[in-house]
């Protein structure tokens, strides 16, 4: 067969027959194509997405911290000693989003309980209250369950020393992590934070501001903008 003069193929060798190296290059150029095609349908997704993000972020200012990239925490927060025979968070309703906070021991006084009243007054006043259960994890070394007083819509779990730092390390919360260092969640009262999940227990922010209509507010237009 004829050498084709000055016709390189992608395989880095001559092209002996025309036909073939027609049909490379083709091929070559469809993926090219494609792979920009791809591209595009990404950013045409992504993008909108990530404005919508940042525009809700700053309607809400510094209430809530939201992720763009949720972890998915089924799985990674084990539940003992509570409210049913549920045994990861994994296990509760996949039809309702979670707010999750933490408490030290019995949480009898002090901020403990101010945030306790003000997380279950905040989401009885959202307009999405029926599509929200609120959970309670107590800590304390002996992974006791706290007191169940005054707790009425409150799921109640209890988390040991060992698995309250491991919850803090898949969920960034400094108070669990640093555990064994404090004696009441009161200590760490300027850090306090609850976890937004949604029906699938991503993680989509944390929440800082406990005030009941800040946070009623919160919940509204995060779960609004993300069904």
């Amino acid at each position: 067969m004829n050498h084709i003069d000055k016709d390189y193929c992608p395989t880095e060798q001559y092209c002996t027959d025309r036909a073939s190296c027609s049909t490379i290059k083709k091929t070559r150029n469809n993926l090219v194509i494609a792979t920009a095609l791809f591209v595009v349908v990404l950013l045409l997704y992504f993008y909108p997405q990530h404005n919508k993000l940042l525009d809700l972020h700053k309607e809400l200012g510094g209430s809530v911290s939201l992720f763009s990239n949720p972890k998915n925490l089924n799985g990674l927060i084990p539940l003992s000693k509570g409210s049913g025979s549920f045994k990861d968070i994994g296990d509760l309703s996949k039809e309702h989003w979670k707010v999750i906070s933490f408490r030290h021991g019995n949480c009898t006084s002090g901020f403990c309980v101010k945030a306790l009243s003000d997380t279950r007054s905040g989401i009885s006043k959202s307009k999405n209250k029926n599509k929200v259960i609120f959970v309670m994890l107590s800590i304390d070394n002996d992974g006791n369950l706290a007191s169940d007083d005054q707790n009425e819509g409150v799921m109640n779990f209890s988390l040991d020393d060992k698995n309250a730092r491991q919850v803090g390390l898949e969920t960034g919360v400094e108070f669990l992590m640093r555990f064994a260092e404090i004696n009441t969640i009161d200590d760490h009262e300027d850090n306090h934070k609850s976890l937004l999940l949604n029906k699938n227990n991503d993680l989509i922010a944390y929440i800082n501001d406990h005030r009941p209509e800040n946070l009623s507010k919160s919940l509204d237009r995060i779960i609004a903008s993300m069904n």
